[in-house]
């Protein structure tokens, strides 16, 4: 009997609080509309801004046939560096002196985010403005800046020196494949000389052809030693590279204000809703006879019903003399 007694209590309690709030629900609509249109009115005075993003390449692994895993390891390692080096001061400065940005170190700071592509040595670097333009621009003029400062990035002598053996390679296939077209033909025209038996001619042609192949040899040996050359060069692990520059987006970037003010609504919902039954949970007056029931598990023996108004029930009111 008493447990039944508990459950009818806590659920009347339960609608108790529901009632609560079915009675405060224009408060709680008010505060929901005020709390969602002071948010809209907020984020849409806010100006504009728009985000631009570039992305490098850090390493070599596009370019080799085989890449190995310590390659992709090590470059991975090297992105995490190069994410700190991108708000150093000298690249900031330098930022906003090229693109003359009227907004100080801190404020660009602020403006641009890196992240690294998971599982990839690509290097993301977003910058946010006011302008669409100006995002790209020092999106892209960051982005130069952190190339400037790779350590192994090509000098000009080594440039000028790659160049040039680019070239010696090429020539040097030409020349091998002309030499062993001209092999072949020696090797035919041994072959007839044979067959004919022209001893001496055929000793003759196998001189020429053996210098031949000798010449081959010594080029074969000449264009490995130029493409290892060229492999250092060219082939370096921390190396830094554009792979998409940042071009402008004219979408605005951030969340749309009427996102926020549906954000906002549903937390002045949350707010004035619990406000109303703090309210109400803290309230000690002994209001009725249930909470009379609550409070001192006592009977009770008389009580006032609740009359309404006068004016709309009058006859209730009306006092008689017997």
């Amino acid at each position: 009997m008493k447990q039944k007694t508990i459950m009818n209590a806590t659920n009347n309690e339960g609608v108790h609080y529901i009632n609560v709030v079915i009675k405060r629900l224009w408060l709680i609509i008010l505060v929901t509309v005020v709390a969602g249109g002071l948010t809209f009115a907020l984020s849409s005075t806010k100006e504009p801004t728009y985000e631009a993003h570039a992305r490098l390449l850090i390493g070599n692994v596009i370019d080799s046939a085989n890449p190995n895993l310590s390659i992709f390891d090590l470059s991975e390692r090297l992105a995490v560096v190069y994410v700190e080096l991108v708000r150093s001061r000298d690249n900031l400065d330098s930022t906003i002196a090229e693109l003359n940005l009227d907004i100080d170190r801190d404020e660009l700071s602020k403006s641009i985010s890196t992240h690294i592509i998971p599982d990839t040595p690509i290097l993301v670097i977003s910058a946010t403005y006011k302008d669409p333009e100006v995002a790209a621009a020092i999106a892209n003029r960051v982005a130069e800046g952190l190339i400037a400062r790779a350590p192994s990035n090509l000098t000009e002598q080594e440039q000028n020196r790659l160049e040039l053996i680019s070239q010696q390679i090429d020539d040097l296939e030409t020349q091998i494949a002309n030499a062993r077209s001209e092999s072949d033909e020696l090797l035919r025209r041994i072959d007839d000389a044979q067959q004919i038996g022209f001893l001496d001619t055929e000793s003759l042609l196998v001189a020429q052809y053996n210098q031949v192949s000798d010449r081959i040899a010594t080029s074969q040996a000449t264009l490995a030693q130029l493409l290892d050359t060229y492999l250092s060069l060219t082939q370096r692990v921390n190396t830094l590279e554009v792979l998409e520059d940042a071009q402008p987006i004219l979408e605005e970037s951030g969340i749309s204000p009427l996102i926020i003010a549906v954000a906002g609504a549903i937390v002045g919902l949350i707010l004035s809703v619990s406000l109303v039954l703090f309210m109400e949970y803290t309230n000690s007056t002994i209001r009725n006879e249930f909470e009379l029931r609550m409070t001192t598990d006592l009977p009770m023996l008389a009580g006032l019903p609740k009359m309404g108004s006068i004016k709309q029930h009058p006859q209730r009111y009306v006092i008689t003399r017997d």
